[in-house]
């Protein structure tokens, strides 16, 4: 659930709560305060129909105008409730702890939803909408402003850096998941979104996809170590890159498998690019000591497939077949 759909149910929740309170409080004790005053009928008014009214129009203005700006929304929306909430206690003369602890939440949804600088001014909006309460109902109760504010900046501030935390790990989780560790290039993950995308457009697309693989890659751990197997891989990642376009997308499947997306092509010109690639790694010189040849499949959409795993099924057939013919080749549509 986002930040704006939050702040709106907060103040729907928030306006729900003071009308039973308002109207408990009248069914129960009549037009008493919980401080023991009288309450006029515009008191009463107030309490039970107004700001319950404005909190939710607040509401509705939020969800209608919050979507994609949960700061524009959720500092105004945190802002009236603690202004709506001090204003109810201050004409209820009501300082008491229970009224005050309405003043934590829009605290507690600043923090954990928005960006540290709005969590600090609803904080701060918070801490003066306290003081205002005490010294304007009960200003024999000001020592224990200290304690409140004290208590609300720092649950602000623990639940800002653990949010931070959060967000840190959720985008580094998010990077392993689109990336490599080892080449750095695209997941397989990143490569099919794309390819699903492109051929769920309604005139579909022309696009190739070359699955790569490493010839006799054991023999070139067994001769040079997995050091000298990973500086193999990190080469055909290089090398895959220098042969690609700013729109293509380079992969590596797992293993010694690597895959190139070619958006926007023809079969012919994908062929001559995946010859390319195969050419150009016997022409390469030695990465870390380490040479190496490829092996590819190359399968075209829409002429071969229009879906992302028969794309693949097809390049793995072309793969194998290559392989079957004696390696270092790309078979194709046209072979």
């Amino acid at each position: 659930m986002d930040a704006v759909r939050i702040g709106t149910l907060m103040l729907a929740c928030g306006a729900g709560v003071i009308m039973v309170k308002s109207l408990a409080t009248l069914v129960l004790f009549g037009p008493v305060s919980a401080a023991g005053r009288h309450q006029g009928p515009g008191l009463v008014l107030v309490n039970t129909v107004l700001m319950p009214a404005v909190l939710f129009l607040t509401a509705l203005w939020g969800r209608r105008k919050g979507a994609g700006h949960p700061f524009v929304v959720g500092v105004p929306v945190s802002v009236a409730v603690l202004t709506l909430t001090a204003a109810t206690n201050v004409l209820s003369h009501d300082a008491s702890a229970g009224s005050q602890v309405f003043l934590v939440l829009p605290v507690l949804y600043a923090a954990y939803f928005l960006r540290p600088a709005a969590a600090a001014v609803v904080t701060g909006w918070a801490v003066v909408m306290a003081i205002v309460t005490v010294l304007t109902v009960a200003p024999e109760q000001d020592s224990s402003l200290f304690y409140f504010g004290t208590a609300l900046v720092i649950t602000a501030v623990v639940l800002t850096r653990a949010q931070k935390a959060a967000h840190d790990a959720e985008d580094e989780l998010a990077r392993m998941a689109s990336q490599d560790a080892l080449t750095g290039l695209a997941s397989r993950w990143v490569l099919d979104e794309a390819a699903a995308a492109a051929l769920a457009e309604p005139a579909g697309a022309a696009m190739a996809l070359m699955v790569v693989d490493v010839d006799l890659f054991k023999d070139i751990n067994d001769a040079f170590g997995h050091p000298g197997g990973d500086a193999a891989l990190v080469g055909v990642a290089d090398h895959l890159r220098e042969h690609a376009h700013d729109s293509d997308i380079v992969s590596r499947l797992g293993g010694d498998e690597f895959a190139v997306l070619m958006m926007g092509c023809s079969r012919g010109e994908a062929m001559a690019r995946g010859e390319a690639v195969v050419r150009g790694a016997n022409e390469r010189g030695a990465t870390h000591g380490t040479r190496f040849t490829l092996s590819a499949g190359l399968a075209h959409a829409p002429d071969d497939a229009v879906e992302v795993t028969q794309l693949y099924v097809v390049a793995d057939r072309r793969l194998y077949e290559a392989k079957q013919r004696g390696r270092n080749r790309l078979v194709g549509p046209e072979d």
